[in-house]
């Protein structure tokens, strides 16, 4: 171990102690459980699972497909569809009154996203 006099061990302390503070904190992770009355649902779960456990959601929206498709045309003229794509879908989940509007995104049938949105109103 290499001597040092206490100011530079104090500087080199401080120094990790401000560098540690100035660094951004890490981003907060998306939320894996929806805790829905007595039953709860995870990241991974399907929609059947999800609606058994959860009941209808509020609202439902198609936000899209995912993957790469590609449409060609044959030799007579009929087209085909190569590739594989996946529907992708958004439940909300109100919780009524002053509670909070919870968007759970599925990706071909499976929860992929839980995310807490406003408060409702």
């Amino acid at each position: 171990m290499i001597p040092m006099n206490p100011k530079t061990a104090l500087a080199a302390i401080s120094s990790l102690f401000f560098l540690s503070i100035s660094l951004p904190a890490p981003a907060p992770a998306g939320d894996t459980t929806y805790r829905c009355g007595d039953e709860a649902v995870s990241v991974g779960d399907s929609t059947y699972t999800v609606q058994k456990a959860c009941g209808k959601p509020a609202r439902t929206e198609k936000a899209g497909t995912t993957g790469n498709t590609k449409k060609e045309k044959t030799a007579h003229g009929q087209k085909t569809t190569k590739g594989k794509s996946t529907r992708v879908e958004k439940w909300y989940y109100d919780e009524g009154y002053g509670g909070f509007v919870y968007i759970l995104t599925f990706q071909g049938g499976t929860l992929k996203k839980i995310e807490k949105g406003g408060r409702s109103k």
